[in-house]
């Protein structure tokens, strides 16, 4: 596929990505989605699947379970409203569906949430300190609800493939400017970041950004996504505090292994906390 073509059939896919994610309590409609590319239903199911990595189903499917995990870890709403919220028609599908994705039922997932971290706990988390280089990255904005940033990756995703900007070295990353615990949900502010061998010129929503070199204290999380804000509550409540050192600005996330083929409770996260550079 020349690169003009991958560009058009990309900007093409990311408008299918918008459709999908505003209705994920939908099937999706074969015809519908080809209709929105521009695309005949034939050449449109091996098009996104080549540009994505992945079906429509499976898009849909890993958006879905991502969403209802965090409604799990942070909402009391009762399991057949998270299966039909999550788009699935019975509490015994979205059984099924969670339990091939996180090696467990619903739930038990929400009742094994991490007790109330003991202060005493010095190693509840492995945290190093280390010298990070710059580098730099391509960035898509998302507003509103940390757990809906899939979208964001999704559509940076695409356009580094038909750009061509990816390649073994290639870091996910997701930069999180505010509290969710102190700010309203439609207003936290983060971007879904890729990294990227040298500067690059890009046109917006894409940012091309230069991530200067830091001394970070590095957190590294073991399990799903939806189970990050326990680290970041010992982090901040815990390590911090009794270290001795400040954060120099807001922390972001390196997604060390492929969320789409690696089973939840395996996912590793290295949170880094950038620091004040220590007294010379």
């Amino acid at each position: 596929m020349k690169p003009a073509t991958r560009a058009r059939y990309a900007t093409r896919i990311g408008q299918v990505l918008d459709y999908l994610y505003d209705h994920l309590d939908q099937e999706p409609d074969l015809y519908r989605l080809a209709d929105i590319a521009c695309l005949s239903p034939y050449h449109f199911h091996r098009i996104y699947r080549a540009l994505m990595g992945e079906s429509v189903a499976q898009t849909v499917r890993r958006a879905r379970i991502h969403l209802a995990s965090g409604e799990l870890m942070r909402s009391n709403r009762p399991l057949p409203d998270v299966a039909q919220r999550a788009g699935y028609g019975s509490l015994a599908a979205f059984s099924r569906a969670f339990q091939q994705q996180f090696g467990t039922s619903p739930g038990r997932f929400r009742n094994h949430r991490l007790l109330a971290l003991n202060p005493q706990e010095s190693n509840m988390y492995p945290v190093t300190i280390r010298e990070c280089p710059a580098f730099h990255i391509v960035a898509l904005a998302h507003q509103g609800n940390y757990m809906k940033i899939g979208e964001a990756f999704d559509k940076l995703m695409l356009k580094c493939r038909s750009e061509g900007w990816l390649d073994e070295s290639t870091r996910w990353l997701g930069f999180y400017y505010d509290d969710p615990a102190t700010t309203p949900e439609n207003e936290l502010r983060s971007h879904a970041a890729a990294s990227v061998s040298h500067t690059i010129m890009v046109e917006p929503p894409f940012e091309a950004m230069t991530i200067p070199a830091a001394r970070c204290a590095v957190l590294r999380h073991t399990g799903p996504y939806s189970t990050l804000h326990d680290a970041y509550h010992w982090l901040f409540g815990h390590w911090l505090p009794q270290s001795g050192e400040q954060p120099a600005i807001s922390p972001f996330e390196d997604y060390l292994n492929d969320p789409g083929s690696t089973p939840q409770q395996q996912l590793l996260t290295d949170i880094y906390l950038p620091l004040v550079p220590l007294a010379r």
